[in-house]
């Protein structure tokens, strides 16, 4: 019973776990960086890194974000790593240690962190950023640009440099579009690789005066598709955008969710009817709240999947319907994936038959226990800083780093 051990024990204990933690925690950043170089996320489904790791460990979106950004850092960072998985230096000095270092400037920073304070180290830190970015500001003008072109699959790719303060006001104009298209609480898991490419799809939208839009009417697309093809993307028969081929399975994807207008073979032009109409749409938000059902995923901008199409006579009705966003509808159709309904639930089946997990495995359970005498008497000061508890001068040593 703790009531039974003595107050100095128990804090040296709590140090020495503090230390345990930190080793583990290098281990885990190591780990991660080496399966992202796997690409395990893409092996599972899921759109990003941070996607993956939020839903094998239960963490939220911007923790696993964040995690990740170490991880990635420290890869050319051995000596912080090694600090770290020593447990000499904690998680919390490493993130601002990885804000900053390089690697000719990592030995320098790590010897501060030893002999400062984790908030002590944070103010130094930021104090050598400033710095930079003063004597950096005749490189950040040389260095501003923009390009935009299109790549061979007819997709825009923007790249630019921007000014720190251009920049603030771009991310302020992106976060203002992100709460124009989300306005749930959770909206915040949206991953976000795909959050900023649709916030910089609606600022150009609303720069030529146009209004967000929702589901299948978010953007204008025709597509030229045979009928035998919509049934069976195995058919002879023409599926293409303007004068581009689009492969048949892409053509069926877009028809999920679309408008339709059936021109016969005549010449004779029908109506432009709605797949999924809107009383539809709504049942269907209110059922899945609004979110793409694929396991681990929390995307808000979706599309109204058939799982049988409706070319091949799958019913346009609830039953026959799931929310998908664009990423995991690919997914089902270019990428082999399926939809069993179990119940009133979705189980979603790999193309090698393996069902897609609804929830991470659970990892093996560990017994309870308190750290040795040993283990305490080694790690009580390890990561006690070295501060002596005399006034620092900031300026002085931020000046001898930079």
């Amino acid at each position: 019973m703790l009531n039974d051990v003595s107050t100095e024990t128990l804090a040296d204990e709590l140090a020495a776990a503090a230390v345990r933690i930190a080793q583990h925690t290098g281990r885990f950043l190591e780990l991660l960086a080496e399966l992202e170089r796997r690409e395990i996320h893409a092996h599972h489904g899921f759109r990003t890194m941070a996607d993956w790791l939020a839903f094998r460990v239960q963490m939220n979106a911007g923790t696993a974000r964040e995690h990740l950004r170490v991880a990635r850092a420290l890869v050319g960072l051995p000596k912080t790593l090694a600090a770290l998985a020593a447990g000499v230096v904690s998680y919390s000095q490493v993130r601002a240690i990885t804000r900053v270092a390089e690697a000719h400037t990592e030995a320098a920073i790590l010897e501060t962190a030893r002999h400062a304070t984790a908030a002590q180290l944070e103010r130094i830190l930021a104090g050598v950023h400033r710095a930079g970015a003063r004597d950096g500001r005749a490189r950040i003008e040389a260095r501003r640009s923009a390009e935009l072109f299109f790549d061979e699959d007819g997709m825009l790719v923007v790249r630019a440099r921007l000014a720190p303060e251009e920049g603030a006001t771009l991310l302020r104009a992106m976060d203002e579009a992100r709460r124009e298209l989300w306005e749930r609480p959770d909206a915040a898991q949206r991953p976000v690789e795909q959050a900023r490419a649709d916030a910089f799809a609606l600022i150009a939208d609303k720069a030529l005066g146009a209004t967000a839009r929702s589901g299948g009417e978010r953007q204008m697309i025709v597509v030229h598709v045979d009928e035998e093809v919509l049934r069976s993307p195995d058919s002879s028969g023409e599926s293409r955008i303007g004068d581009k081929g689009v492969p048949a399975e892409t053509a069926r994807r877009l028809a999920c969710d679309s408008s339709v207008i059936e021109v016969a073979a005549a010449g004779e032009v029908g109506r432009r009817t709605r797949v999924v109409r809107a009383a539809l749409r709504r049942a269907l938000a209110v059922r899945d709240e609004g979110r793409c059902r694929f396991p681990g995923c929390s995307c808000r901008v979706v599309d109204a999947h058939h799982v049988v199409h409706f070319a091949n006579g799958g019913a346009t009705e609830l039953t026959n319907l799931v929310s998908l966003c664009r990423y995991h509808h690919t997914f089902v159709h270019e990428g082999g994936y399926r939809i069993e309904w179990i119940g009133h639930e979705p189980r979603f089946i790999r193309p090698d038959g393996r069902p897609v997990p609804t929830a991470p495995p659970p990892g093996p359970s560990q017994p309870e226990r308190r750290l040795g005498a040993e283990e305490v008497a080694a790690h009580r000061l390890t990561l006690a800083s070295r501060w002596d508890g005399s006034r620092v001068d900031y300026a002085e040593v931020v000046a001898s780093l930079c």
